[in-house]
């Protein structure tokens, strides 16, 4: 099973790859899989520049998306790790006076584009399938400008009542894997509530400590 590890920066897999000797862009034996690691940097743009660079070269059976990321309401916490079912390219589209009109509203995407899902998994390990349905689902959204801002978050509420998790990538990779048939996971760790932007009240290496715990056990149960 051919895995593509996708993440923004470095940083937010560093445990991960110091614990199983991995560096970005080698293949890597783990257990049944074969682990390369794909460091874009943040964004969509460069999400999708990076991605594409790498499936125009290699086949994978998976692209797993992983980083950390915002909570949007009290469902999840600082620290809680979870499962990305579904994406929403947030923002894209065209205000129209009062209102907004999405970007298939206006014709620029597909209704089933604007939110994605992932094809169906391939046939993993039930040990791999166990830790992932270990998870919380959740849906995100993606977007160019993190929320920081009381009114913007609750337009964000307003529009996407269903959506939990913010992030900066999640949509792009969505994106190249259904175009390509790939089956997509994403898994977050909550750095911050989407709040009025607080620095105090972040805490990026709790989140990272988790995530990199559950991919250590999502990677190599042994």
């Amino acid at each position: 099973m051919n895995i593509l590890l996708i993440v923004a920066t470095s940083a937010e897999i560093a445990p991960l790859m110091e614990q199983l000797h991995v560096k970005a862009g080698e293949e890597k034996a783990i257990g049944a899989y074969q682990l390369q690691v794909l460091i874009t940097g943040a964004g969509m743009t460069a999400t999708a520049y990076q991605l594409g660079k790498v499936l125009a070269q290699k086949q994978f059976d998976v692209l797993l998306n992983v980083g950390i990321a915002g909570a949007i309401g009290t469902k999840f916490q600082r620290g809680d790790v979870v499962n990305i079912t579904s994406e929403h390219f947030y923002g894209f589209g065209a205000e129209n006076h009062d209102s907004f009109l999405t970007a298939s509203d206006i014709g620029l995407l597909p209704l089933d584009i604007e939110t994605l899902v992932s094809t169906p998994y391939p046939s993993f390990s039930s040990a791999f399938l166990q830790q992932l349905d270990s998870l919380p689902k959740a849906n995100g959204i993606t977007v160019q400008t993190v929320h920081g801002n009381e009114q913007s978050i609750a337009l964000l509420r307003q529009r996407n009542p269903s959506a939990s998790i913010e992030s900066m990538e999640g949509a792009a990779v969505f994106y190249a894997g259904q175009l390509e048939g790939i089956p997509v996971i994403e898994i977050r760790s909550v750095s911050n509530p989407v709040e009025p932007r607080n620095r105090a009240g972040w805490d990026i290496q709790g989140a990272i400590h988790s995530l990199n715990q559950f991919l250590l056990q999502l990677l190599n149960p042994s």
